[in-house]
């Protein structure tokens, strides 16, 4: 800026000293979309995290509220069935295995 000063009429400065000003702005214009962009970041982050509590304590309350009307349904063991055949313990089928059904049905 000085140079400029000492020499007004040094058309090389006059243009140094424009580009300079330009990049200048470029710069704080930059650095001003970039704090705006941190900003909404932080925004939305805030809020996805907020919605995340809120849908939590949500479903604590509907577990809490379903709890009142838990009938055990999943906790009892299901009923144990044995092969026609060889009375052996099968998961709810009638035959353990396909010999046991043509041995019977023979």
């Amino acid at each position: 800026m000085e140079w400029k000063d000492a020499k007004p009429l040094n058309k090389d400065l006059r243009n140094c000293v424009k580009a300079m000003n330009e990049i200048g702005m470029f710069t704080n214009t930059l650095r001003t979309e970039l704090e705006i962009m941190t900003k909404r970041y932080n925004l939305m982050r805030s809020q996805k995290n907020q919605e995340i509590q809120d849908l939590k304590e949500y479903i604590e309350n509907l577990t809490n509220e379903l709890k009142k009307y838990d009938m055990h349904y999943t906790d009892m063991p299901e009923e144990t069935t044995y092969c026609r055949t060889c009375d052996k313990e099968t998961d709810g089928d009638t035959y353990c295995s396909k010999n046991c059904y043509d041995y019977d049905t023979e």
